[in-house]
């Protein structure tokens, strides 16, 4: 799905895949899993004994993405965090570019 991605950013500009994107619905999923994955990281997230629930290394992770898998997306500007605001700010500035 990798390449997948990397030819959406080319013909778009940007990783914001929706998981609704009709032309690839399964990549619009994989970019969401991806996000999720990532935020598990970020988050710190712990099991029930309050150890790190998933270990991040270069190769291989328990986290389901791994350091490399990071990098790649990260070299394509893959933005791990889209929130209502951020595609509101989009749309805002889009609007106003239609007005100027």
């Amino acid at each position: 799905r990798y390449e997948e991605l990397v030819s959406y950013v080319k013909e778009f500009g940007n990783a914001r895949v929706s998981r609704k994107f009709a032309k690839n619905p399964a990549l619009g999923n994989w970019v969401m899993t991806q996000r999720s994955r990532y935020a598990k990281i970020q988050n710190g997230k712990k099991n029930q004994n309050g150890n790190q629930s998933c270990v991040l290394t270069e190769k291989n992770s328990s986290c389901g993405i791994t350091i490399e898998q990071i990098q790649l997306l990260n070299n394509i500007g893959f933005e791990w965090r889209i929130g209502r605001r951020i595609r509101n700010n989009e749309i805002w500035k889009r609007r106003y570019g239609d007005l100027v």
